[in-house]
């Protein structure tokens, strides 16, 4: 069980990454993809790390960048659960007792 987990957030951070550079790419096309490549691997894992192209980004691309600092942080797989997870509603009642004292 903790494989498939492990290998499930793995395959899913590899996506959003993926996603993340693929847009920034998409955006600024004069940006060099190496760079791209290392702030979106920088903002997913929330370390602070830049290689200084953050302020020339345009708005769209300080979104995704912001998008997947947030990712990060919760991470993948809670915020998919979270999505995704139907909600069963149980009925619950619980017990009544005179509890005799003295």
């Amino acid at each position: 069980m903790s494989v498939r987990r492990a290998f499930a957030i793995i395959s899913l951070s590899l996506v959003a990454i993926g996603s993340g550079i693929f847009a920034i790419a998409f955006l600024d096309p004069e940006k060099d993809l190496l760079s791209i490549a290392f702030e979106c691997f920088s903002a997913y894992s929330t370390v602070g790390l830049s290689v200084g192209i953050t302020h020339q980004l345009s708005m769209g691309s300080k979104l995704v960048i912001i998008a997947l600092m947030f990712v990060g942080r919760v991470g993948m797989l809670s915020l998919l659960i979270a999505i995704l997870r139907k909600m069963k509603y149980k009925n619950y009642r619980y017990s009544k007792e005179e509890i005799l004292i003295n």
